[in-house]
């Protein structure tokens, strides 16, 4: 049975987006604004807007939907006789209720910068710059401006670092800070000549191209953590990249 959300909508604008939500979410009370928080986060509205675009018998449940652990929701057999409206419901909700399980702490505990600050000062990473109190500055600094490349606030866009850098393999992290520090202009923070040459090779030949550059497993295992990793877990593409390759090289 298909649950109603009573949430109070603020933004009427999309009427199709919102009773489509109203046909899929359910939360007890004290979590409505938790939710209203998550689906006013621009990745999953995007999304949600991507899958509704799209007929789900395509079988393009990755393309909608990057969160982890997706595959248990792909194994699970939904026959074809099974309305598309239901279909949408059905995954949308499994992916909410992802999102609760795992990033509601998350969400809650960073509300302020000096929270998820303090979470990267608490990491030991061997690549992990030292960070001191001062480093702040420029880590708000650096966070405010790929939050605004990609078109976030900065506490939407730290909430979805908090993610990234807390779930799964934690490769590139160090590398991760590093650049948000030299989008902050801290000062004598740069990228090393390999650091360098790798994501010059990844601006200029994208993912792909990147990975067929190495001909050995090892080689391609090691530059993708060192270098497509810290990208991803910084929400950045090739395009990104090349926007902001004038302030990571110095050119």
């Amino acid at each position: 049975m298909i649950m109603k959300l009573a949430i109070r909508v603020t933004d009427p604008g999309n009427d199709a987006k919102w009773n489509f939500l109203f046909s899929v979410f359910n939360v007890a009370s004290d979590d409505q604004s938790f939710l209203e928080r998550v689906v006013s986060q621009r990745r999953l509205s995007e999304m949600i807007d991507d899958a509704l675009a799209k007929s789900i018998f395509d079988n393009h449940y990755s393309e909608l939907f990057e969160f982890y652990d997706v595959k248990v929701f792909l194994q699970t057999d939904v026959p074809e006789s099974v309305p598309r409206e239901c279909r949408l419901c059905a995954y949308s909700k499994f992916v909410v209720d992802f999102i609760q399980k795992t990033c509601k702490a998350d969400v809650v505990n960073t509300d302020r910068a000096s929270n998820f600050l303090s979470f990267l000062r608490g990491i030991e990473n061997g690549r992990m710059p030292k960070l001191s109190i001062r480093d702040d500055i420029y880590l708000n600094r650096g966070i405010g401006r790929l939050a605004q490349q990609k078109n976030l606030s900065s506490d939407e866009y730290q909430i979805l670092l908090f993610r990234n850098f807390t779930t799964g393999c934690q490769k590139g992290v160090g590398v991760a800070v590093k650049l948000i520090l030299i989008c902050g202009e801290k000062p004598d923070c740069s990228l090393t000549s390999d650091e360098l040459r790798r994501f010059r090779l990844l601006k200029d030949v994208g993912e792909d191209g990147f990975a067929r550059h190495f001909v050995s497993a090892s080689e391609r295992a090691t530059n993708k953590a060192m270098t497509i990793k810290p990208m991803a877990l910084l929400e950045l593409n090739q395009k990104d990249l090349r926007e902001m390759w004038r302030c990571l090289s110095g050119e």
